[in-house]
C-alpha cells in the first residue's frame, strides 16, 4: 500500500484552499490510472481497494 500525506500549517496561505488542492490530487491522480491501459485494467479489477485503503 501507498499512502499520499498532505501537511499544512492550519495559518498557512494554502490552508483555505486545501480541499481545492486534495480534489486536485485526486483527480490527477485517477487522470493517470485511465492513461495506462495496465494500470486501469488493474484498477477496475480491484487495485482500487489497495490504492485507497
Amino acid at each position: 500500500m501507498r499512502e499520499v500525506v498532505l501537511a499544512w500549517r492550519t495559518d498557512a496561505p494554502v490552508a483555505e484552499g486545501i480541499d481545492d488542492l486534495c480534489d486536485q490530487v485526486a483527480t490527477g491522480y485517477l487522470k493517470l490510472v485511465e492513461e495506462s491501459e495496465v494500470y486501469a485494467r488493474w484498477w477496475r479489477a480491484g487495485g482500487e481497494q489497495f490504492a485507497l485503503s
